[in-house]
């Protein structure tokens, strides 16, 4: 899966990753991870309680990927640099809200302003949204704290 969406997604550019421009697939397949990342992120004592628990599965690994691929356009990295693993906390829960909103959005027919390669990791960005759209926050709360392991709805 991984293989198939660096070859699908990624290998088109940063703007590829960006939730309003992913496919239905790549975007539930998304959805689901960031929604995974979120309750680790929400069930976890620290951040690096948090951190020490992901990425062990595909569906992590491309949350993760997309998120590298944002940061290294945004930074001007050149693919074989990396980004340390203490920057990407943040820019992975404003990439895995993102996608989540998108989708959401996408079920319940909300307009959102689709973020752009400047702002989709932008924390200021997620917090106006969310404030702006209580209803989506609402769901969000219930998903990423209410439910049970792979229950996220598709």
């Amino acid at each position: 899966m991984l293989n198939d969406f660096i070859d699908e997604v990624t290998s088109q550019g940063a703007e590829a990753v960006l939730p309003q421009n992913l496919s239905d697939v790549w975007l539930e397949e998304l959805y689901a991870a960031a929604v995974d990342f979120l309750r680790a992120v929400t069930a976890e004592d620290t951040v690096a309680d948090a951190e020490g628990k992901m990425f062990e599965d595909e569906e992590s690994m491309l949350l993760l990927t997309a998120t590298a691929e944002i940061l290294q356009h945004q930074r001007a990295y050149h693919p074989e640099m990396q980004i340390p693993e203490g920057e990407l906390f943040e820019p992975l829960s404003c990439y895995a809200l993102s996608v989540v909103f998108e989708y959401l959005a996408r079920k319940v027919q909300i307009e959102i302003e689709p973020p752009t390669l400047e702002t989709v990791l932008d924390r200021d960005r997620v917090v106006d949204f969310e404030e702006r759209h209580p209803e989506v926050t609402a769901a969000l709360n219930m998903l990423v704290g209410g439910g049970e392991e792979g229950d996220a709805p598709r």
